[in-house]
């Protein structure tokens, strides 16, 4: 007999119900199919009555923007996959997690996500869990070492959920960075634990992923660098060996009590413009999507930075106030953005005429 292990997105030590019925079609709940975006479906178990079809309705209209996040992120083009909208907790809150049967397009991609009707922002959250889910989809898919039932993969996934949802849509029982720490550090990091419900080495995970954004990284980069092992994954971006070490020096450097302690970049708040003495032509972000930046100051080319959340952007020679410097002269790098329908170079310089003098304040 095989047996099929779930690969779960779900809080420390809680023990899901089975579903009483099976349901048709090879779903685990019996469910009724809302609609399609794309190629992917959306359905709500039928149990649920008006709220779960309400629900997943508005999740339908929600699924394809993070599908194609993750396809760049993953750099995939991806697979079909059905959405399950279904009562994982009884409470209809979103505490009953996640989760599928599979790392890919193939064996997993059916994800059953718990209802989160009885929230506020109940769309944001199951979005949330839908992308969590889905990314371990890509990782299968990509094959370059990130395991959706290890604790690299669920590091990741949670990871993603968090940067790509919508702005406080992640769920507080979902931050496992903490867990590390508090466990003392141990190497998860030269060694990746088999198991996607271990609270200490997921921890470690989220925490690498936000440290490594934090020292100029694009998520993508990191991404699709993949590796087996965190270690591996730093060897391939740094070309050091020293990744354990190098962690643990910066995490205790920080007091740590989210998964992103080392602030700036993706979390750290709102990217606007202002004090714009010329015209300016914005270039906005969809909320919860990541915007990848670098700066040239002086001829030297900065880290890159990511931030996530509703932005505008100006394009051109600026003065600008950040992290990197203070009352230089700079144009920015946007990559991978658009100026006027055209694909930046992601190693050139963005130069526009007419917006000299713009100060940018980047939210820090």
């Amino acid at each position: 007999m095989v047996v099929v292990i779930r690969k779960e997105f779900l809080r420390s030590n809680f023990v899901r119900k089975p579903p009483d019925v099976a349901g048709a079609v090879g779903l685990d709940y019996p469910s009724t199919e809302v609609g399609a975006a794309g190629n992917i479906s959306v359905w709500y178990a039928t149990s649920l009555g008006y709220d779960g079809e309400t629900l997943a309705k508005n999740l339908l209209g929600a699924v394809t923007g993070p599908y194609s996040d993750m396809a760049s992120l993953f750099g995939i083009a991806g697979g079909s996959v059905t959405v399950v909208v279904a009562p994982l907790s009884g409470s209809h809150d979103g505490t009953g997690g996640a989760y599928h049967y599979g790392c890919d397009f193939s064996s997993g991609n059916t994800l059953y996500l718990d209802a989160t009707f009885a929230l506020s922002n109940a769309t944001d959250v199951e979005e949330s869990l839908y992308i969590a889910e889905l990314s371990e989809c890509f990782m299968g898919a990509q094959g370059r070492g990130w395991g959706c039932g290890d604790s690299n993969g669920e590091g990741l996934s949670r990871f993603c959920a968090e940067v790509d949802g919508p702005a406080g849509s992640f769920p507080s029982w979902g931050v496992t960075g903490p867990s590390w720490v508090a466990a003392g550090y141990p190497d998860y990091v030269t060694t990746t634990k088999q198991t996607d419900r271990d609270y200490a080495s997921t921890g470690c995970a989220v925490l690498y992923l936000y440290w490594m954004l934090s020292l100029g990284y694009t998520a993508g980069a990191i991404i699709q660098a993949g590796g087996a092992t965190l270690a591996d994954n730093y060897k391939q971006l740094t070309r050091k060996e020293s990744a354990f070490v190098d962690l643990k020096a910066a995490v205790q450097s920080r007091n740590v009590t989210s998964d992103n302690p080392f602030g700036g970049g993706v979390g750290s708040g709102v990217m606007t413009a202002k004090s714009i003495p010329h015209p300016c032509e914005p270039y906005p972000t969809r909320p919860g999507q990541t915007t990848t930046f670098q700066v040239v100051a002086a001829d030297k080319l900065f880290p890159s930075r990511s931030v996530a959340g509703e932005a505008t952007i100006c394009v051109g020679p600026n003065q600008f106030k950040g992290p990197f410097a203070t009352d230089s002269d700079v144009s920015m790098i946007l990559r991978p953005w658009k100026v006027r329908d055209e694909v930046v170079d992601p190693y050139g310089v963005v130069r526009a005429p007419g917006y000299q003098d713009a100060v940018i304040d980047f939210g820090w």
